[in-house]
């Protein structure tokens, strides 16, 4: 196999294992905001500032992490469009 091709596969590889762990990270982390969130009104109303803390920080991390998504999500589209390029030759 050339070594080019090799070098797309295993940045392929590499994208692939990094948004299977980051979307992992990221469904914990919906699961402990939710916690964090609760389900009754008075929790809402009583919550502490350092829970209104936890929670601002969840959402920009998961705000973040889907971002990401989205461009590991890119740039898998774009790695498989050079590699099928590259199969062609």
């Amino acid at each position: 196999m050339p070594e080019d091709h090799r070098a797309v596969q295993t940045s392929l590889v590499t994208a692939r294992r990094e948004r299977r762990g980051l979307q992992r990270r990221i469904d914990a982390a919906r699961q402990q905001a939710s916690v964090l969130l609760g389900d009754q009104t008075s929790e809402y109303l009583g919550r502490e500032p350092e829970s209104e803390q936890l929670l601002f920080e969840a959402e920009r991390n998961l705000v973040a992490g889907e971002r990401r998504i989205l461009q590991l999500k890119a740039h898998l589209d774009h790695l498989s469009k050079v590699l099928q390029l590259l199969e062609q030759e």
